[in-house]
């Protein structure tokens, strides 16, 4: 199952994006939105935000490691694989999704780029989305884990202007972070007597501590 992600520039009232498909993960979408800014796009953070989210108003499929001097388009031809594939052009002609902070999806982490206006100095902030029990069918034994409005905290800030993270280190960074988060609702959760949060919030726990050993071996 892949990743979904949310590529967004800053509002007056948040955040608005565009949606990203496949591998949208910090160590990867993050590390190549880095490498457009200072590489295809030469260090023009607005042509990169007018590209990503104004003229590909669908979202993106993936575009990691693409090659930018192709047109962007979807198409599954093993020919095409280099080309940026979005999901508004070529074999894909998906209507607008226009995402909000409070825009429901289903996206785990959200990539704000802003600069470049207000003398802010150029910057990607990440978000990471709340993973809470949020269900009403338990008697079907299906829990969602997604509030219907989603809920989201900075894990992130990373100056586009500074050295290039070490994005191995970071992932594992963010996902201690992370981590260190679920153990104080844990903790929550067990004051609270809160079986079914409990139950969820372990089963957490185990994912990150799993994700956290392959990304240390």
């Amino acid at each position: 199952m892949s990743t979904h992600g949310i590529i967004a520039c800053s509002t007056e009232t948040g955040w608005c994006g565009r949606y990203y498909h496949w591998n949208g993960t910090p160590d990867v979408l993050g590390r190549e939105l880095w490498k457009l800014y200072h590489g295809f796009f030469q260090e023009n953070l607005l042509k990169m935000l007018g590209v990503l989210i104004d003229e590909h108003p669908a979202g993106w499929g993936d575009f990691a490691d693409a090659d930018w001097t192709l047109k962007p388009g979807f198409n599954e031809a093993p020919e095409e694989s280099q080309r940026p594939r979005c999901l508004c052009h070529g074999d894909r002609s998906e209507e607008e999704w226009k995402i909000a902070q409070d825009t429901p999806n289903d996206a785990s982490y959200v990539f704000v780029l802003l600069g470049e206006k207000g003398g802010i100095p150029p910057m990607m902030v990440i978000y990471s989305r709340e993973l809470l029990l949020f269900a009403d069918s338990r008697e079907e034994g299906f829990y969602s884990r997604w509030y219907d409005i989603p809920k989201w905290y900075e894990i992130a800030r990373i100056s586009l202007s500074g050295e290039e993270p070490d994005w191995e280190v970071f992932e594992r960074l963010i996902l201690k972070k992370e981590l260190r988060r679920t153990w104080g609702k844990i903790g929550r959760a067990t004051q609270m007597h809160d079986t079914a949060e409990l139950s969820y919030l372990r089963e957490r726990e185990m994912e990150l501590k799993v994700h956290l050993q392959a990304e240390e071996s």
